[in-house]
């Protein structure tokens, strides 16, 4: 699934622990975590470091219809670790 910004899109993938994923930028993903019961979906950021490993954040105050709102946590979240561990995305 790549499109998150429709909630028809994020209500007919089936549940599972994994997120759908969307790319944001270079290194930088959002994704969505359908649950059995839609309402308990989360969001949650995804970032590819430097040292080739993910780090994952999750989203607990976005409401699971707001993409905007998860959107701009996802870039924020991520910016701040790499602000935090002082290494440019290239």
């Amino acid at each position: 699934m790549t499109d998150l910004s429709r909630k028809r899109y994020r209500e007919r993938p089936k549940p599972r622990h994994e997120p759908y994923w969307q790319r944001l930028d270079k290194g930088r993903s959002l994704g969505f975590r359908r649950a059995k019961v839609y309402t308990r979906s989360t969001w949650h950021a995804r970032l590819y470091t430097r040292e080739k490993k993910n780090k994952y954040q999750h989203l607990p105050a976005v409401h699971v219809d707001d993409y905007d709102e998860a959107k701009k946590e996802a870039m924020l979240s991520t910016l701040t670790h790499m602000t935090l561990n002082r290494w440019p995305m290239t």
